[in-house]
């Protein structure tokens, strides 16, 4: 999983890349269901994506499987991408789901370059974070 994810992140945000499936294209409103409300998670979401641009993630609050695939080499070259993302302007609440005991909730996230979808998901038992990924969505027109 991490090679993806930093694969994905090392491509420049204006690479062209084919849409998430099961996401509609017109994504001017959330999907049906989802809990936009859910404060929590989403300052969640935002507070570990902040971490990994600083490259201070704290591990204690993910599970230990995930903690262990963000080592300092994989945090190192996430940091070097996301920090050049700049402060993301919005968190849209998308799709929630419900996964191997996971609770998964999607956002789009919107930077001057384009919009990235993060998935960040929640441990059923633990209440850590057990998953986080960062998909490239669309490019800005310019």
């Amino acid at each position: 999983m991490t090679f993806l994810l930093a694969t994905l992140l090392a491509m420049p945000l204006a690479t062209a890349v084919p849409p998430t499936p099961g996401v509609p294209a017109d994504r001017s409103t959330p999907h049906a269901g989802v809990n936009a409300g859910n404060d929590a998670v989403t300052a969640r979401t935002r507070a570990l994506f902040h971490q990994l641009q600083k490259n201070t993630v704290d591990h204690k609050l993910l599970t230990p499987h995930f903690a262990a695939e963000l080592d300092d080499g994989v945090t190192a070259n996430l940091a070097h991408t996301l920090a050049a993302l700049g402060e993301p302007g919005s968190f849209v609440a998308r799709k929630v789901d419900h996964v191997a005991r996971v609770t998964t909730y999607d956002y789009d996230v919107t930077f001057p370059a384009g919009t990235l979808t993060i998935t960040i998901g929640i441990d059923d038992a633990s209440d850590l974070i057990a998953r986080y990924y960062v998909r490239r969505l669309a490019s800005s027109p310019h």
